[in-house]
């Protein structure tokens, strides 16, 4: 009797061994998570220049008012600058790095408010009213321009844009090896049969187990 019990443990064990091995075989294969979409870089911004304030004089003691403004943004080719103004009081002009420092130029200048610059090439930017000494009195903007944003995401072709592709006349095939158009064969492989074998292994062992304690 005892003799049995021993063997009725050891087979017990064996298949619950194979069970554990043959387990991966039989579970099904879980699909792979899709990649979520990375996230667009920075679309082109339009910044107000001075926001509330505007483009104007700054007032007494405030002489670094776009200086501060400028200060916590960064910029990039294809945005852009908007500048609120009055018109016939003030102007902008974007003018070269020692025309900002002398504040004197005879560049051409956007009069009627407001205005709308967009930034088109990197580096250093220079903007100044040339109204009377408005520019002297701090009515002056120095910017640093750094990569390029992105732009907005290209909008694919329509189905109709391009030729349908040339229809094939299928040929039906017969016979156990035929595939669907457009998959290969090793694109479907059949597993029904061998893991339904594979599951039903740890129930013949036991079977066999049992018969022979039985006997």
């Amino acid at each position: 009797m005892a003799r049995k019990c021993n063997m009725a443990l050891i087979v017990a064990a064996v298949v619950a061994v194979a069970a554990t091995l043959l387990y991966p075989l039989t579970a099904q294969p879980t699909a792979a998570p899709t990649p979520s979409a990375a996230a667009s870089g920075g679309v082109p911004q339009t910044y107000t220049v001075g926001d509330y304030s505007g483009w104007i004089i700054p007032r007494p003691g405030e002489d670094s008012l776009y200086q501060t403004w400028v200060a916590n943004k960064t910029f990039k080719v294809g945005d852009s600058l908007v500048f609120n103004f009055t018109t016939g009081r003030h102007n902008v002009a974007e003018v070269s790095r020692s025309s900002f420092n002398s504040c004197s130029t005879t560049a051409a200048a956007n009069t009627t408010g407001p205005v709308t610059i967009r930034i088109r090439t990197t580096g250093e930017h220079y903007y100044i009213c040339t109204v009377g000494p408005h520019c002297s009195l701090g009515q002056k903007l120095a910017i640093n321009v750094s990569g390029e944003a992105a732009g907005p995401a290209a909008t694919p072709p329509s189905a109709a844009s391009s030729p349908p592709p040339p229809s094939v006349a299928a040929t039906p095939v017969s016979g156990p090896d035929v595939v669907p158009s457009g998959q290969s064969p090793a694109a479907q492989p059949s597993t029904a049969a061998p893991s339904a074998a594979l599951a039903a292994l740890p129930v013949t062992l036991f079977s066999v187990a049992l018969l022979a304690l039985l006997h």
